[in-house]
């Protein structure tokens, strides 16, 4: 099928990624015997400790950090989760990937947001985001009727141009759902935006993006999942480098087992390895938005549903086929489309200790002055 954005100077797709199996945990006396390794005693407790830095950097960047974005490298001298910068277009565009070029690496998820003449760069995104993403994908294409399913392609990390007024935006959706008719261009229809402790504004502001400067767009499913606290991944380059980095594993040696959750009974508590916290408890909310037939402004469909974390509260995710794409027919009904809850929880889990695991080996290999390869393309 000829991609959504064929008429743009850059598409780029990323492959699905299959959720896996959890490896087992690490036992209590192997998490004791790595406290005791590493001073006995765990990082401070969140009260003694300073506020968690901003999302988004924002001031002006270096040459050398430009360049670190253009080969595919977030800045390793910048710690919070994203950069956000007044830019020309000329700029942004500067920052892309080659045309038709595939990364073997992750992606950073640059957009443009004209309005504001401003470039956005987030960090790859982490395991927990990507398995979400994936599974949602994947479990609401299941779902679909197959009447309906035939003319649906859902879409991961696909660049979309969003024309406001006389001006372009662009942007990767997580998800984007297009809609395939004879003899027409495939059009953007629906649109699933996942952020992991990103501020829930940023979304909200993104979901408006999508109404206003994509007609086509009939519904937006905002999931933002939320760790409390944030990552302090400056304080746990900090932790490494007191430590003694010559003082951890090998980066080849490190394994899911070296993590164990913080309380055993809870499998929503952080994940903890050699004395430190690598990702705390995380919430997960999912709301759909989809535009008013009156005022084709964007309509809270139904209350936000927490489906994970402590104080998630059990509602099943319905979402209406007929939300997405109206039926054409007199007699044509769709039955709501019911997402497992039970699975997604699962995804998350198994993403969060790998984002863990991820982001232990990322800063021990910043404390021994390892680099990550230059990003590669396909040909």
């Amino acid at each position: 099928m000829q991609s959504l954005l064929s008429r743009l100077p850059r598409g780029l797709r990323l492959n699905n990624k299959l959720v896996g199996k959890l490896a087992p945990s690490a036992t209590k006396l192997h998490h004791n015997e790595a406290c005791s390794a590493f001073g006995a005693d765990q990082q401070p407790p969140t009260s003694n400790r300073a506020p968690p830095a901003a999302y988004y950097y924002e001031k002006p960047l270096t040459a050398s950090q430009l360049r670190e974005i253009r080969i595919g490298r977030f800045p390793a001298n910048i710690h919070e989760d994203g950069i956000r910068f007044r830019s020309s277009w000329d700029l942004y565009s500067s920052l892309l990937p080659p045309y038709g070029k595939k990364s073997f690496l992750p992606e950073l998820r640059i957009s443009y947001d004209a309005r504001f003449s401003t470039t956005s760069v987030d960090r790859a995104p982490t395991p927990i985001h990507e398995l979400c993403t994936t599974h949602i994908s994947h479990r609401m294409f299941d779902k679909i009727p197959l009447s309906l399913k035939r003319s649906l392609e859902f879409e991961l990390n696909y660049r979309v141009p969003i024309r406001q007024e006389n001006k372009f935006s662009e942007r990767k959706p997580d998800i984007a759902i297009t809609l395939k008719a004879p003899d027409t261009r495939p059009s953007l229809v629906g649109v699933t935006e996942v952020g992991f402790s990103q501020p829930y504004a940023d979304l909200k502001r993104w979901c408006d993006v999508w109404f206003d400067g994509v007609p086509t767009v009939n519904m937006v499913i905002l999931i933002n999942l939320s760790e409390k606290p944030r990552f302090p991944r400056k304080e746990g380059l900090e932790y490494i480098r007191k430590q003694g980095q010559q003082n951890f594993p090998e980066v080849e040696a490190i394994t899911e087992d070296d993590f164990i959750l913080q309380d055993p009974t809870d499998e929503t508590s952080a994940w903890t390895a050699f004395g430190f916290t690598w990702c705390g408890p995380v919430q997960g909310t999912l709301e759909i938005w989809t535009r008013c037939p009156k005022t084709g402004r964007p309509l809270l469909s139904s209350k936000p549903t927490c489906f994970y974390g402590p104080n998630a509260d059990g509602a099943p995710i319905k979402i209406q086929p007929s939300d997405l794409v109206p039926s054409s027919g007199k007699n044509e009904t769709y039955e709501d489309v019911e997402l497992n809850v039970i699975d997604i929880r699962e995804a998350i889990e198994i993403g969060r200790l790998r984002t863990a695991k991820e982001r232990f080996i990322k800063l021990l290999k910043v404390a021994r002055g390892i680099k990550d390869r230059q990003r590669r393309y396909s040909a």
